[in-house]
């Protein structure tokens, strides 16, 4: 099946030709976790991650069609 990836700043440099957005080929089943660790991303630290603009785990399976989008993570104060 095909989801729609999305990576975000820093991360784009694990998209297939450094491009942020891709659709990726999984199979059903896969896990949001497995999608990152495919694409070379490291689990830590902790990202954002967005499935159909809804904050989402790593152990969510995206379904046919669906977007997502990964956030590096958040620093600052």
């Amino acid at each position: 099946m095909r989801i729609q990836v999305r990576l975000l700043f820093n991360l784009k440099e694990h998209a297939p030709g450094g491009q942020g957005q891709f659709p990726l080929e999984v199979a059903p089943g896969t896990t949001l976790g497995q999608v990152l660790a495919r694409l070379g991303i490291p689990p830590e630290p902790a990202k954002v991650l967005l499935l159909n603009g809804m904050q989402a785990s790593l152990d969510q399976a995206p379904q046919e069609g669906d977007g997502l989008v990964v956030f590096p993570p958040v620093e600052g104060g």
